[in-house]
């Protein structure tokens, strides 16, 4: 029987992604991947290929970017995330790079290290202006700054003793992340792609009283906009990526804008766990867009992908 490694996961995905490769005859082999006797145990007689579920917390995500790369593109094994989608996972600033590198739309970004540069941009930025952290997710590290005043403070916390972020330990320091503010949206649309084959997601409402829509848990489903669905596409092949969710936004100009990108999306116990499982799933095909609704899990739908489209073991 082929066998596939699955890593450990607080969350308990890693035992639903087990039971969905059961279901497709696989063995899946668990594996804990914080302790070196488990790392000799997967070397020494290797899966066909590795599911690891790497969320945001620093600590997970640290050990994920080492050893990801050295299963995936030292030993050429297959893993999820693919070390090409995993490499800019979380990580703002990786990605601001990336997208505006291919030109995929995003929104004005401006990225220093410098604390001179910090101060002469918050003098000169129109407000009021988006200020993140390079990670963080629900919405988390991110601030709006309406006036200079506010901005100067910022650069000077950030370049003295540094920002708190969600994580206990991990601080925003030496680096500054501002982004254009997109007024007008009352939330933003999460698309989720697997390869250019198929393409699922929903609307999330902002916050009550807030601008932002990460983390709200007020939910929608509806039609994807045809121009979300094409820019998800397009986006997706211009990374060449395996696996990858986006969040859009409309600028002042109604042009659609990628304001973050991520692989790994959604928990089995989240709010929004039965959107991903019961949202209209489009494929692109010669003719247009073709939808229809497929209710299943996503580590059944994701491992469905995995094994039968990328790494084709059945």
């Amino acid at each position: 029987m082929i066998r596939i490694g699955v890593v450990r996961e607080t969350t308990g995905i890693d035992v639903q992604f087990i039971d969905a490769l059961g279901e497709l005859g696989l063995e899946g082999v668990e594996y804990d991947l914080s302790r070196h006797s488990e790392w000799l145990r997967f070397k020494a007689s290797p899966p066909a290929a590795l599911i690891w579920w790497a969320k945001h917390n620093p600590g997970l995500k640290a050990r994920a970017r080492q050893l990801l790369y050295h299963v995936n593109v030292t030993c050429g094994i297959p893993t999820f995330p693919v070390w090409n989608d995993f490499r800019h996972y979380d990580d703002k600033i990786a990605q601001y790079y990336l997208l505006s590198h291919l030109g995929l739309p995003h929104p004005e970004t401006f990225v220093t290290w410098n604390r001179e540069e910090a101060m002469a941009q918050a003098a000169a930025t129109d407000y009021p202006v988006v200020s993140k952290a390079s990670s963080g997710a629900g919405s988390s590290n991110v601030m709006l700054l309406k006036n200079r005043r506010q901005a100067e403070r910022l650069v000077r916390q950030v370049f003295g003793r540094g920002r708190k972020t969600y994580f206990r330990g991990q601080l925003q320091r030496n680096y500054l992340l501002w982004q254009k503010f997109l007024p007008g949206n009352n939330g933003d649309w999460r698309v989720v792609c697997l390869g250019d084959s198929s393409t699922f997601g929903f609307f999330r409402h902002n916050r009550e009283g807030s601008w932002q829509a990460s983390g709200s848990g007020v939910i929608e489903r509806g039609d994807l906009p045809s121009a979300v669905l094409e820019g998800s596409w397009q986006a997706t092949r211009a990374l060449k990526a395996q696996v990858m969710s986006y969040d859009w936004l409309k600028d002042e100009e109604e042009n659609w804008m990628i304001a973050e990108t991520s692989t790994i999306w959604g928990d089995p116990g989240n709010h929004s766990k039965p959107y991903y499982m019961q949202s209209p799933v489009y494929t692109h095909a010669t003719e247009g867009w073709q939808s229809e609704i497929v209710d299943a899990s996503i580590p059944t739908r994701l491992v469905s992908y995995l094994v039968k489209t990328v790494w084709q073991l059945i």
